[in-house]
């Protein structure tokens, strides 16, 4: 009996200590009736409740601040910048001179033209011909297998960006012949050296106005080098078809 005393002056001591809130039945929610009666006190939000929106907003501060210029940059992964050049002034007259810029984000690289908030030009997952990320690019590729039942010997493509069809077609007709012809000196330059493309005795490279080559070859009688087996238009400046 004088245990049983013990024990309930005990618990009447500690209910004592607690809000008026709390009751001894619902002793495993102590600390959430701690911090209710102390905002019923100060009249300001719960810790709980602060300590997680703190958390959240600072993330988001820092996000901004180390991603504010990366168009691709969110949930705290970073672009890493892989190379930087400049569009001539013979591309179309709404790029020329702006920023020729690939960089690597969640295992794809990509080109863009002006600024990384700017659209995609190109992407690849490198050292995989045969993977594509833009959706317009996986249907090309589908129309390509379904259209050529057989090899194609000679194959012609009107832009290079960032090699994505060039690479595509040399992974899957290892024996063609392939010619691109492109405007951009530069793009070219770095789709050979930072994307799957390669260089070969098989790939021909024109630098050139797709219109202007197409302009100047016979209206008939053409030779057997300048017939092709598939042709593929994919020159465009942003969303613009530009041939």
């Amino acid at each position: 009996l004088q245990g049983v005393h013990m024990r309930e002056r005990l618990s009447d001591d500690v209910t004592g200590a607690l809000p008026r809130s709390f009751s001894p039945q619902k002793r495993h929610r102590s600390m959430a009736a701690i911090l209710y009666s102390w905002q019923q006190r100060t009249g300001h939000p719960p810790l709980y409740f602060r300590v997680p929106v703190a958390v959240i907003l600072l993330w988001v501060l820092y996000t901004w601040a180390s991603c504010r210029s990366d168009g691709d940059c969110w949930l705290g992964q970073r672009v890493r910048m892989v190379s930087e050049s400049q569009l001539s002034s013979n591309y179309d007259p709404n790029e020329a001179n702006k920023k020729i810029l690939i960089y690597d984000y969640a295992g794809v690289r990509t080109l863009k033209f002006g600024s990384l908030t700017h659209v995609r030009q190109a992407s690849a997952i490198i050292g995989d011909a045969d993977k594509f990320t833009m959706p317009n690019a996986c249907h090309l590729a589908a129309a390509v297998l379904v259209l050529c039942p057989r090899p194609p010997q000679r194959i012609l493509i009107f832009g290079m960006g960032g090699g994505m069809f060039p690479a595509f077609v040399q992974h899957q007709y290892p024996n063609a012949h392939l010619t691109v012809v492109d405007l951009e000196n530069e793009v070219v330059r770095m789709a050979l050296e930072y994307f799957n493309v390669k260089s070969s005795s098989r790939l021909e490279v024109i630098i050139s106005d797709g219109r202007r080559w197409l302009d100047k070859l016979p209206k008939e009688g053409l030779d057997s080098k300048l017939r092709y087996d598939l042709i593929i238009q994919d020159a465009c400046a942003g969303v613009k078809i530009v041939l």
